[in-house]
């Protein structure tokens, strides 16, 4: 429904604001249109969601947040104090009135970020930032000590992109993150690799197992185990070449522990190869076939969220009594190796009706690294944060029993706890 036409009496670019009232006011709030403007923070280019009846492609409203008032009067004036706040916030002679240019746009909404207590911003622009602490705690060194945890709620969005929001608070928390302090930085570069910043900064093997626990940094090799049972039919000519061929002193140790891994898969085949074909449907072993094969995919599906679990955690670099924090995380797929390789002879495979010969190769595989992402961590105040949607001043100290939590009572009391205490 259509109101009116507006406009500042003082202004940097002629602005005329159309005035749409809707009929459920103050419940739905008032709408504010213009074509004056283009390309601002909180300027929506699309249908407005209230007001289907608009298909204005050149016309933007103002998506001014404003919270809920007691009264329909209240609500009229806290509509109108935004909108008058917006105009003077943004109504700058620097810049044109239609914005075009994608990254002036960008870095107006990333500036912006937290303005008119928007937290929930974060939701489209969350691929900037990955950590931002809740209150000014976060850049006191005296708050923390040289290691420990963080405690931090995970938001991720459509796209499956994290954002870590860290609070004093212990409680209900979905995510503790371990940190540690350091009094140097070891420069962007290094951050980059978890090798550069344990050499940097001299972690000894607790730190790292507290940093990237499970991630089996300290061990000396690892064993490419997947072919094992195929060479369990060649365990004499392996041991026989083991005494022929040159191996590295680091690896003796992991050639024989590969050596007895494979005499133990002689004697106890592993589940996996009771069935080197599939049988037939009517046979009276089709049944343990399939269960086998759901045994196989539910352990392949677990191990493979094993390997691409996300690992956090946080680097403060303290500096003349204020601390930069860095989020930093990686997973089990991330980590780089140095293979060593011994071929050991051939052995055959039947398929077909044919025999073909593979390689019987033990692999040693050294960690060297592991790849790591980083993001500089953001600082937003309480208020900032938990403002948008606040009640005001005079329903927050009122008490509220609901009885019954139904369809409508379950909303009510999500509303009013997102309201504030």
């Amino acid at each position: 429904m259509y109101v009116g036409t507006i406009s500042p009496k003082k202004s940097n670019h002629p602005i005329s604001i159309e005035v749409e009232i809707p009929f459920t006011f103050p419940y739905h709030k008032l709408v504010f249109w213009t074509n004056s403007l283009q390309g601002y923070p909180h300027l929506i280019n699309s249908v407005n969601p209230y007001l289907t009846n608009r298909n204005d492609k050149d016309k933007c409203w103002f998506c001014l947040n404003t919270p809920f008032a007691e009264t329909a009067e209240l609500q009229l004036a806290e509509e109108i104090s935004r909108l008058r706040g917006w105009l003077n916030r943004f109504d700058n002679k620097d810049l044109p009135a239609v914005i075009k240019d994608p990254k002036v746009i960008t870095a107006l909404q990333n500036a912006n970020l937290y303005n008119w207590e928007h937290a929930d911003e974060m939701q489209e622009h969350i691929h900037f930032f990955g950590m931002t602490f809740i209150g000014d705690f976060a850049n006191e060194p005296t708050n923390f000590h040289k290691s420990g945890v963080l405690y931090a709620y995970k938001r991720s969005n459509r796209h499956d992109e994290f954002h870590l929001f860290v609070t004093k608070a212990k409680d209900n928390s979905d995510l503790k993150i371990p940190y540690i302090i350091e009094d140097r930085f070891c420069g962007l570069d290094a951050l980059s690799s978890f090798a550069a910043m344990r050499d940097f900064y001299h972690w000894d093997e607790a730190t790292q197992e507290r940093l990237l626990p499970k991630f089996d940094l300290s061990k000396n090799y690892e064993l490419d185990e997947r072919y094992f049972y195929w060479y369990t039919s060649k365990i004499d000519q392996i041991i026989d070449n083991r005494k022929k061929i040159i191996i590295a002193p680091e690896d003796e140790s992991a050639i024989d522990e590969a050596i007895e891994k494979i005499k133990q898969e002689k004697e106890n085949p592993p589940e996996c190869f009771s069935f080197l074909q599939e049988p037939d449907e009517d046979s009276p072993e089709y049944d343990d076939y399939l269960a086998q094969m759901w045994r196989e995919q539910q352990a392949e599906e677990e191990f493979n969220n094993y390997m691409n679990a996300w690992h956090y955690f946080a680097l403060g670099i303290k500096e003349n009594n204020f601390i930069t924090w860095c989020l930093i995380w990686t997973n089990r797929n991330s980590r780089q190796y140095r293979t060593n390789s011994y071929s050991m002879g051939e052995y055959e495979i039947m398929f077909n009706e044919k025999a073909t010969k593979y390689h019987i190769d033990i692999n040693v595989k050294h960690i060297k690294d592991v790849a790591m992402n980083y993001v500089i961590s953001d600082t937003i105040t309480e208020k900032q944060f938990f403002g948008r949607g606040k009640l005001n001043k005079k329903l927050e100290d009122t008490k509220v029993a609901i009885i019954g939590a139904g369809a409508i009572g379950s909303e009510l009391a999500l509303s009013l706890a997102r309201g504030g205490p």
